[in-house]
């Protein structure tokens, strides 16, 4: 079992990204996710917490308003695992963090 819930950014139907709002509006829905996934650790089930944003026609957006969704997965993905997996191996023989490696 996993939760998906749907972050409304704005209720006005022509900004057209989170980034046309006012600092204060972008601020809030921030802090609206950064609790959303605050209250959902503490669910047995969760494990992993995807947070993503939707915009335009060609993604299949039904929504007009400026939205994200927030996704709390009983599992990691795979996918993700293999990159944290990765990550682990390049700190363990390089000791150092691989996604702050400098050019």
């Amino acid at each position: 079992m996993g939760r998906c819930y749907v972050v409304v950014e704005t209720p006005e139907h022509g900004i057209d990204d989170i980034s046309d709002l006012p600092v204060d509006q972008i601020e809030y829905v921030l802090r609206m996710i950064i609790n959303k996934v605050r209250e959902e650790s503490g669910r047995d089930y969760a494990h992993y917490f995807l947070w993503f944003r939707n915009k335009g026609r060609e993604i299949g957006v039904s929504l007009t308003h400026p939205h994200s969704q927030i996704y709390v997965l009983p599992f990691i993905p795979s996918r993700v695992e293999r990159e944290i997996g990765s990550a682990k191996e390049y700190f363990d023989s390089k000791g150092r963090c691989l996604f702050l490696r400098c050019a």
